[in-house]
């Protein structure tokens, strides 16, 4: 199912990140401005809005983009 893909993406993109830059799930959430849990929750794979999403990334200097796709 493509979205239980997409949560395995996020979910695995947020940690591995978080996890090279040696970061604790409570600092990430200080930083992101998001509550602790809710950090938790991505890296489970829970649902996550494409806002809050951007703010993880973005505490790594990361942005998410949307590309058009070729045909």
């Amino acid at each position: 199912d493509g979205s239980r893909d997409m949560r395995h993406y996020t979910s695995s993109v947020i940690r591995e990140i978080r996890q090279e830059h040696r970061m604790q799930i409570g600092q990430l959430a200080k930083l992101s401005g998001l509550h602790r849990n809710t950090v938790y929750r991505v890296e489970r794979g829970d649902d996550i809005s494409v806002l809050n999403f951007e703010k993880l990334l973005k505490v790594f200097g990361y942005e998410l983009e949307i590309m058009k796709c070729k045909d």
